[in-house]
């Protein structure tokens, strides 16, 4: 296993964006870093190593931090936790940093990571949400954790669709620093929201057979992607109103029943166009779209990419 040192970074057209690329000699792919004005810093990594790999780090403050991860995994182990953690395609994860706590991560030989995150200090976070802090409240809650926390989640198809935009900026100078802190920001609010879902459904829920009873549900909804069963009837099947269905599932999942069976589809049709023997209408068709324009716009919605690319 080999730890992998990286040239010093690159300044780019973006005011206060740093980027640093991977030696050709050692994989291929780049990271890119921005902190902006409001305390939010913004990092967006997408590479792949030809070799496994490690690097240890460690933070100089209390840190909050938002990882979503669209491609690839990594092995993670801090310091202060009992064991390691892998992370993988559509995680999402919520987690606390504190001075003298670092962290050990293992990158997998051959695999592509692309993710971004955000962090900020705790004042940062108790300044945004001045006159929000009911909302905000779960977050400041876990600030008063002694130790590195580490906390999982999906990252949900809303936040797919920003991330993707984030990816591929198209403006540059000071247009685009504003196009990706207006982008950052949206990213914290829909990760906030889904870890108050959380928070809610962990008070509520867990207590009961209801997430049981929500994962059986989803289970349901995906068994027949082309015909799937009405929402009314799967409500029935597990014994919930379609109004408790539809708040119990979003707070389990972190989005709708239809999102959920949309982006089972898209991940479904990926998954026959990289397989071969499908063309795009072909596939598009075996799980249910009908409308070809459409799923081709919720393809790169969640994937960056038009499904003629996969072929």
């Amino acid at each position: 296993m080999k730890t992998i040192q990286f040239e010093s970074p690159q300044r780019t057209s973006i005011p206060d964006l740093s980027k640093i690329v991977i030696p050709t000699s050692e994989g291929q792919g780049e990271g890119n870093e921005i902190t902006f004005s409001s305390g939010l810093r913004l990092s967006t990594v997408d590479y792949q190593f030809k070799r496994r790999t490690s690097n240890e780090g460690c933070c100089d403050r209390r840190i909050i931090g938002f990882t979503f991860w669209l491609d690839g995994g990594v092995d993670i182990l801090k310091s202060n936790l009992d064991k390691s953690c892998r992370v993988s395609a559509d995680d999402s994860s919520f987690f606390f940093s504190f001075p003298e706590s670092s962290e050990y991560i293992d990158q997998l030989k051959d695999k592509r990571v692309k993710m971004v995150s955000l962090m900020l200090g705790g004042e940062s976070l108790a300044r945004l949400s001045a006159g929000d802090e009911d909302y905000f409240y779960p977050a400041l809650k876990s600030l008063e954790s002694k130790s590195a926390v580490r906390i999982g989640g999906t990252t949900t198809p809303a936040m797919k669709s920003v991330l993707h935009q984030i990816f591929h900026c198209p403006y540059g100078g000071m247009t685009g620093q504003i196009f990706l802190e207006g982008k950052a920001m949206e990213l914290l609010a829909l990760k906030l929201d889904q870890i108050n879902s959380l928070t809610i459904c962990n008070q509520t829920s867990r207590t009961s057979a209801n997430t049981e009873r929500i994962y059986y549900a989803a289970e349901l909804l995906v068994r027949d992607p082309v015909n799937p069963p009405d929402i009314n009837e799967i409500a029935g099947k597990i014994g919930m109103s379609r109004s408790k269905f539809y708040r119990c599932f979003k707070m389990v999942f972190g989005h709708s029943p239809m999102d959920h069976l949309r982006s089972h589809r898209l991940q479904t049709a990926r998954q026959l166009l990289w397989q071969g023997g499908y063309n795009v209408s072909e596939a598009a068709f075996a799980v249910g779209f009908n409308n070809l324009s459409y799923f081709s716009k919720a393809f790169f919605a969640q994937f960056g990419i038009p499904p003629h690319q996969v072929l």
